[in-house]
């Protein structure tokens, strides 16, 4: 019946979806700002098959930088970050791959 309040303890979707969206973007952005803060210098720490890293590394970051908003609608937050993807288009990027729900 058109009108009628849904029964006690039943809410409506949309509040949860918001909710998710919202865990899965900061969850991102989070991703991110570790990736950029000290991803990098991790990755290019020495140890075991720092070649090996350094080299994909290198590679990565030529399809990153490329593919911008691609890479940060299909890849990790992380990735981005390491990368040194520029704010904009992986705030764009990301946002609309919790949106979408991928």
């Amino acid at each position: 019946m058109p009108g009628r309040s849904p029964p006690r303890g039943e809410d409506g979707i949309a509040p949860i979806l918001v909710i998710a969206f919202l865990g899965t973007f900061a969850g991102s952005l989070a991703a991110y700002w570790l990736g950029r803060t000290g991803g990098r210098r991790l990755l290019l720490w020495p140890g075991p098959m720092l070649a090996c890293r350094t080299r994909l590394l290198l590679r990565s970051e030529g399809l990153v930088q490329r593919r911008a908003f691609l890479a940060s609608y299909f890849g990790p937050g992380w990735l981005a970050g390491i990368n040194e993807l520029p704010a904009r288009p992986f705030i764009a990027g990301s946002a609309l791959s919790g949106r979408c729900g991928r």
